[in-house]
């Protein structure tokens, strides 16, 4: 059993925004679940208002009197005193300054180091030290999206891996009465069309620029208003003169705090949702809007472009120019504006409340599941995904991978030495029906880093036991890097049949979009402005269909070039099994037809190009170079820095090579050509090993007879 206590003072406040919708929610789940396994203390300052969860028996609230320092003071001296929990939970980033447990807490955003005028003095002052006091003592944090992890990592210095991502839910606005509109603000009873903004007025939300848009905007839509939901924040009175100022006041209405009705209302009959935040740590109003078909436009930067996917439109938060064009792209393309409406009903599907508390609670119950220290052990079936992900290095070693490894018939080894996890892949030279063949094996350790010495000898033991004649390890780990165990090994030598080149072209996303077009080849950007200018549009689908697509180009590339790698099930299985939180399709058309087509990897901050495929029609119209820019803006989107492009030819190389044309092709996008430590094979059966590369040459003999 295990009792866990929960700091439930934001889900216990009259009007609830943000944080306060996200502890009220989690507390919901939590009084669901509860029972003699699980069971809840819920400490608050006053008496639980009425829209709080009832208790039961696994499921209490306790009031601890006190305002001033509340949780560095009063919740202390009772945690002490009633040791009666075996784990706290704070949903909003405060902790007690002492407690006897193991705490988990929650941290929506960072907004207050990037925006500190934002904030008045004190809650500056409390958001700075008090979260950063968090942080550093929690067991685990959890982060609302992978911008708040990266930014936790980033400006605390935490290690990933104590971070858990559980994005917050949706669930429907409750809507009481029939009449949606009949408190509504007088100057938007009409029928005239409205863009909507909802949020807290403040600086970060950056309503100027909106502003600006829709005045340039109602040049020649004039019937249009901009209606802005929400209460006012710090700082709001700018917005507010800007609005009087420009003579916009019968044209931007400002309501204040609505009821949930009124929102719906909103909603339902907006001409679209902007939000032109500078920064969001998740952006619940995105879901909202979504969920009552209402198409949404939000700023290129923070969460937005994870949350929004690819149901939205995205500008430049800091060009107003930006957001008009996408108003206008909106207001003349009924067809776009369906789609973006089909897309969000879909999107908001992968949020709810319950899955966001079924995470949560499992990382407050599970705590750090890897222990410290250099102790190896083999990751059973049963492992947390999520977790094991937190310590997974690149694509091949996500547990993803694994899983889609194990249905194509191979077997799967994990391991973990406490700091890092190894996906390990078992291949038999003989199929198993062969029962008076001896089943020997080949085992393949893909981009992991670079194994201690103690795995060495573990992987040792292991091919020793089960007929492996040796370890191809092929780590993601730079040359420069100059491991020491390399040398520290007799039986590792560098391999002579590399499956990975040593090779890659890297790109980096941190700049900006006008950046990374300035820094391309010339022709690389005169091909993807012409490739734009002959109506060549580019879309990310990765659905079915879209891989469907995809495998056709892919593999009609592989028979033009006599390339003979995986087959086409190999492939839909690796799909399937990365499609939900790695995998992505992107297709460039032509009138319809399918010219290229990419699948892409994104994983920790990394995007990875590693299969492709074109059509021999229509070559003259650089489908693929416009391809490649939107993979590189979609690579943004998600929240990448890097580009690793998944191998190259070394620098100065032989121009009459099969892959050169393909690595200038990369080379046109200002990449940077950047070495591994290469390919080593860790030699459990000299004998057979030497046998094995005398007679690899057959394998390629074997490929084409197949192919």
């Amino acid at each position: 059993m295990i009792r866990i206590g929960v700091d439930g003072n934001e889900a216990n406040v009259e009007e609830k925004v943000g944080v306060s919708v996200y502890a009220l929610n989690i507390l919901r789940y939590f009084s669901q679940v509860a029972n003699h396994e699980t069971s809840f203390i819920v400490y608050l300052k006053n008496s639980p208002l009425l829209d709080l969860p009832n208790e039961n028996e696994f499921f209490k609230y306790k009031v601890v009197k006190g305002n001033f320092l509340w949780s560095q003071i009063y919740l202390p001296i009772e945690l002490y005193f009633h040791k009666n929990i075996d784990v706290y939970f704070s949903p909003a980033h405060y902790l007690p300054l002492f407690c006897p447990v193991p705490q988990v807490v929650t941290i929506h955003d960072l907004a207050y180091l990037y925006f500190p005028d934002d904030f008045t003095k004190k809650d500056l002052w409390q958001l700075k030290n008090w979260t950063k006091f968090s942080i550093k003592n929690a067991a685990q944090i959890i982060a609302v999206s992978k911008t708040t992890k990266k930014d936790i990592v980033k400006n605390y210095g935490v290690d990933e891996r104590k971070i858990s991502i559980t994005y917050n839910g949706y669930e429907k606005l409750s809507q009481k009465s029939k009449d949606k509109s009949q408190n509504l603000n007088s100057k938007v009873k009409n029928k005239d069309p409205f863009i909507l903004f909802v949020g807290t007025i403040q600086p970060r939300k950056n309503l100027d620029v909106l502003v600006e848009a829709f005045n340039k905007f109602i040049q020649t839509n004039k019937d249009f208003k901009l209606i802005i939901v929400g209460k006012k924040g710090w700082l709001y009175q700018s917005i507010f003169e800007k609005v009087k100022s420009m003579d916009l006041e019968n044209k931007v209405i400002f309501t204040g705090h609505v009821t949930d009705e009124e929102l719906i209302w909103y909603y339902k009959n907006a001409f679209c949702l902007t939000l032109p935040s500078l920064y969001e740590g998740f952006g619940i109003p995105v879901l909202e809007a979504m969920n009552y078909g209402c198409p949404t436009i939000l700023s290129m930067t923070s969460s937005l472009p994870e949350i929004g996917g690819d149901a939205s439109l995205y500008f430049d938060p800091k060009n107003s120019d930006d957001l008009l064009e996408k108003l206008k792209t909106l207001y003349n393309n009924n067809e776009l504006r369906k789609e973006l409406i089909s897309k969000g009903k879909q999107r908001i599907k992968d949020f709810s409340w319950e899955k966001c508390g079924k995470e949560t609670l499992n990382v407050i119950k599970q705590g750090p599941t890897l222990p410290e220290g250099q102790t190896l052990y083999k990751i059973p079936d049963d492992f947390s995904p999520s977790e094991y992900n937190k310590f997974a290095l690149h694509p091949l070693q996500t547990w993803e991978w694994g899983e889609a490894r194990k249905k194509t018939g191979v077997e799967v080894l994990r391991l973990s030495d406490g700091k890092s996890v190894f996906t390990l892949t078992l291949h038999s030279l003989v199929p198993s029906h062969y029962s008076l063949v001896p089943a020997y094996k080949i085992g393949y350790l893909p981009r992991s880093v670079f194994p201690t010495k103690e795995v060495f000898d573990f992987l040792y033991d292991y091919g020793k036991k089960n007929k492996i004649i040796f370890f191809k390890i092929e780590s993601d780990v730079l040359k420069s890097s100059n491991n020491g165990t390399m040398k520290q090994l007799n039986n590792l030598l560098k391999s002579k049949h590399p499956l990975f080149p040593t090779w890659t072209q890297t790109l980096d996303l941190t700049k900006s979009e006008d950046d990374l077009l300035k820094s391309f080849h010339s022709k690389t950007r005169y091909n993807i402005r012409l490739a734009e200018k002959k109506s060549v549009i580019v879309k990310e689908m990765s659905t079915e269909e879209g891989f469907k697509i995809f495998s056709k180009l892919y593999f009609d590339t592989c028979k033009r070039q006599k390339y003979f790698g995986h087959t086409p099930k190999y492939h839909q299985i690796v799909w399937e099994s990365m499609k939900k939180n790695i995998a992505h399709i992107l297709i460039a058309f032509y009138n319809d037809v399918p010219l290229a087509s990419y699948e892409l990897f994104y994983f920790k901050n990394t995007l990875y190009y590693p299969y492709g495929g074109t059509s021999i029609e229509y070559r003259n119209l650089m489908a693929s170079n416009l391809l490649m820019w939107e993979a590189i803006k979609l690579g943004k989107k998600l929240g990448a820095e890097k580009f690793d492009m998944w191998g190259s030819l070394e620098p100065n190389y032989d121009q009459s090579n099969d892959w050169a044309g393909f690595t200038r092709f990369k080379e046109g996008y200002a990449t940077k050509f950047t070495e591994f430590v290469g390919s080593y094979d860790l030699v459990i059966n000299p004998n057979l090993y030497k046998i094995y590369n005398a007679v690899y040459p057959l394998r390629k003999i074997y490929l084409k007879l197949r192919g």
